[in-house]
């Protein structure tokens, strides 16, 4: 049991999916800071939340016996005045946020120096269809290695990157264009999701396919706001276009993205770090309200409207429309109410400067060219 009242403190909408508990309290409930806990007050839907660390000032000002939320959580908790709520937890020994492991496979064109028009077939100019630097038919295809960090992704596709010259020579250039002379490339995101997850049972896919569902609204609609070029998102074909993605026994390929995100480091940290913000929490909370993905009835309209809930996810209609309309308006005017919703997310203070540069180039317009493998040299 808590007893929780809204702090003055917490002010931040990054906070309104945090409580905050004492450590007496955590300690007898046996909660460590990171878990998610559901919080129920009378018969109310519970509140998924995630524990933090009480502040002192709270603590202090305000007594240890109390735990902490922000006004807008508290009036999500309850419809009356009272100055203090009692609220069962639901999860007395919660499982620990997940974090996946992250990878990457961004295509790019062949291109003749004297020729800037041309496109050359990778797998015809010695880029083997199986390495690291290598093909995928016509265009080339960077595959660096899996990491568990975005950092550790990002210093991964750096060193493919900078060895690209050796590999093409000094008449061919390597440029990243989400389509050009009428072929596509994307910039596919891989994500090593929890075995359950992956499984051919209905509550393993409907919670897959919800996850797809979240990553094309948060990083779909972000990705079509820089684009550069919107032939492969508009074209009548389904590469490129919401809910594109691929399933292996061991991850989750989502294939949305375009690769005019490989022009810099701070556009693919900013691909990378929406992704794994999103996957993170998403999974943590599937993982949660399944019980570690174990069998349920009707699986798939419950997580739908549990996440589209959770997130107020538009209609999947509507994300489309924004994702592949000539037109990137609606998806330009979604974005602020996009990054606000990432702001609520628990950990979003760890991806906060990569997410907020990623924000400012592609709303103010300033993509950079296509040639990327200098801006990889030259820039963090």
């Amino acid at each position: 049991m808590l007893t929780i009242k809204v702090s003055p403190n917490m002010t931040s909408p990054f906070e309104d999916k945090t409580v905050r508990i004492p450590k007496h309290i955590r300690d007898t409930l046996k909660i460590t800071d990171g878990d998610f806990i559901r919080l129920r007050i009378g018969n109310n839907t519970p509140l998924l939340m995630q524990a933090g660390l009480a502040l002192a000032d709270d603590v202090v000002n305000g007594g240890e016996e109390y735990s902490w939320v922000t006004k807008s959580t508290y009036s999500k908790l309850t419809t009356t005045n009272k100055k203090e709520l009692k609220s069962v937890v639901e999860e007395p020994k919660p499982e620990p946020s997940i974090d996946v492991t992250i990878g990457s496979d961004p295509e790019f064109f062949v291109i003749p120096k004297l020729l800037p028009s041309l496109i050359l077939p990778a797998n015809r100019v010695g880029l083997e269809h199986t390495n690291q630097i290598g093909s995928d038919g016509n265009l080339g295809e960077l595959r660096p290695s899996f990491a568990k960090t975005v950092d550790g992704l990002i210093e991964n596709t750096r060193k493919l990157v900078i060895q690209l010259p050796d590999y093409l020579g000094e008449d061919k250039i390597a440029k990243a264009y989400s389509c050009f002379g009428g072929l596509a490339a994307g910039y596919h995101v891989h994500l090593g999701l929890p075995h359950p997850m992956l499984e051919y049972r209905e509550v393993s896919r409907a919670s897959a396919h919800v996850l797809v569902r979240c990553l094309d609204y948060f990083v779909g609609v972000l990705s079509t706001v820089g684009e550069v070029n919107n032939e492969r998102r508009t074209a009548k074909y389904t590469y490129g276009s919401p809910g594109d993605c691929r399933f292996t026994f061991s991850t989750l390929e989502y294939r949305t993205p375009g690769a005019y995100l490989l022009r810099s480091p701070a556009l693919s940290r900013g691909l990378f770090s929406i992704s794994k913000l999103i996957t993170d929490d998403v999974v943590t909370k599937l993982s949660i309200i399944t019980g570690g993905w174990k069998p349920m009835t009707n699986a798939t309209k419950k997580l739908n409207m549990f996440i589209s809930k959770d997130y107020s996810l538009p209609k999947i209609e509507k994300v489309t429309d924004m994702v592949v309309s000539v037109n990137k308006n609606a998806a330009i005017k979604e974005s602020d109410i996009i990054l606000k919703q990432m702001q609520s997310l628990r950990n979003y203070g760890i991806y906060q400067q990569a997410i907020e540069k990623f924000m400012t180039i592609i709303t103010s317009g300033t993509i950079p060219p296509p040639e990327f493998v200098d801006t990889w040299k030259e820039t963090k």
